[in-house]
């Protein structure tokens, strides 16, 4: 059996998803990519408050999972 949605539910997941892609586009991308490490792959494991990064430092497996997740 497939599940049914209310109109008001459809309408209220669809901006839901378009506020979540939004955040995605402007604010966490933006923010991140510029921390890529294309040699090794991931993302740099020390980004500081002023935005540099070490370019060495160790990489967490809780940080990069919440980043696939």
């Amino acid at each position: 059996m497939s599940a049914k949605y209310r109109p008001e539910d459809v309408a209220a997941f669809h901006e839901l998803a378009l506020r979540m892609r939004a955040e995605l586009e402007t604010d966490i991308l933006p923010f991140w990519l510029p921390y890529v490490d294309r040699e090794r792959g991931g993302f740099y494991g020390l980004v500081r408050n002023d935005r540099s990064f070490d370019e060495g430092a160790p990489k967490g497996l809780v940080m990069h999972s919440r980043f696939l997740w």
